[in-house]
């Protein structure tokens, strides 16, 4: 489905015939012809009046007796000075039922000596009304998203989002983008060739799968804030009791995939938690909302793990040195689990993610 453009809003009226301004004559639009004059015509430079006597005139065919012209000026000047335009305005106002802001517009362009610029209100409130009417076309039909389709985008965006390798949560969109080359690569999921062409389709689809992203982030900075106690303004710590790393992975599978999602805690997970819990605490000493991470705390995630990989250009070894050190700053600061229950966990699971 192609995007409609603004020229597609008023092809009728481009295609259809032309319309007669009333401050326009028919004889000067383009295309129009007058029906051809064959009585005697005068000779150039000579005008005849009704009584067969000759006029003097200028080239471009206007009289040119001073005498003429200084009567209609006067005549002309001394019918404005007579007429009170602001009263016809008031008048046509009434009888149109215009509103206050309606007739007090018509009194302004009663006032208006140039004609041009009586010409530009009137096109300017033109365009208002062609802006207005693009505003009331139809909408575009909306997309249902099937039941099936539906599951596999939930399970597949939590599934993506609790990777304990994705490469990013907002940067790029990536994780949206990973969501849907998954879709893609399975249409009996639902996402078809032909739904994927489909532009009102694939909105509603990226809609959906943007809102569970937003919920899982959400949900996710929500835990880990909770999981390192109180926050002191003073100090500006976090005191009392926290959560071990093992019990808030387990806590941000449930947020995020639900009381019965089946995802195993190893290793890697735990890591990437401890960085993210580490980057909540250094943010939220900064936040203008005390105890509470600002707003573009996912991309200060991002950032960090952007950093780590330029750092070790890309070197999954060192790079699994680096986390596994997060990990372990977390256990000592937090002082939940020994270092053997850490290398006793599983090691990191299959995965879809990218780094």
């Amino acid at each position: 489905m192609s995007d409609i453009s603004d020229t597609d809003d008023f092809r009728d009226v481009l295609n259809s015939s032309p319309i007669q301004s009333p401050f326009i004559s028919p004889s000067l639009l383009p295309g129009e012809s007058q029906q051809e004059d064959t009585s005697p015509q005068p000779a150039a430079g000579s005008l005849h009046d009704s009584v067969g006597q000759t006029q003097t005139i200028d080239g471009l065919g206007f009289d040119a007796s001073q005498a003429n012209a200084a009567a209609i000026a006067a005549l002309t000047q001394a019918y404005s000075a007579t007429t009170d335009y602001t009263q016809i305005a008031a008048g046509y106002g009434h009888r149109m039922a215009l509103n206050d802001t309606g007739k007090t517009l018509l009194t302004e362009f009663s006032q208006i000596p140039d004609a041009r610029q009586q010409m530009m209100m009137v096109y300017s409130t033109q365009l208002q009304l062609f802006q207005k009417i693009n505003l009331l076309r139809p909408s575009e039909e909306a997309f249902t998203i099937s039941t099936n389709l539906a599951a596999h985008i939930d399970a597949n965006t939590t599934r993506i989002f609790l990777d304990s390798q994705l490469g990013a949560y907002i940067t790029d969109q990536w994780p949206k983008r990973k969501v849907v080359r998954r879709l893609s690569d399975h249409p009996e999921w639902g996402l078809t060739a032909t739904i994927a062409a489909d532009r009102v389709a694939m909105k509603a689809i990226g809609k959906r799968i943007g809102s569970r992203l937003t919920h899982h982030r959400n949900d996710t900075k929500e835990t880990v804030g909770n999981s390192l106690g109180q926050f002191n303004t003073e100090t500006k710590t976090f005191e009392g009791e926290a959560v071990g790393i093992i019990d808030l992975c387990e806590q941000v599978i449930r947020e995020v995939g639900g009381r019965n999602y089946e995802l195993q805690v190893d290793a890697a997970f735990c890591a990437r938690i401890a960085l993210i819990r580490k980057v909540y605490v250094s943010t939220t000493k900064a936040s203008t909302n005390p105890g509470k991470a600002p707003k573009d705390f996912w991309k200060e995630v991002d950032a960090a793990l952007e950093k780590i990989r330029d750092e070790k250009n890309g070197d999954q070894v060192k790079i699994s040195k680096v986390m596994t050190k997060i990990l372990d700053n977390d256990c000592k600061k937090y002082g939940q689990i020994p270092a053997v229950a850490i290398s006793s966990l599983p090691l990191p699971r299959a995965t879809t993610a990218d780094v």
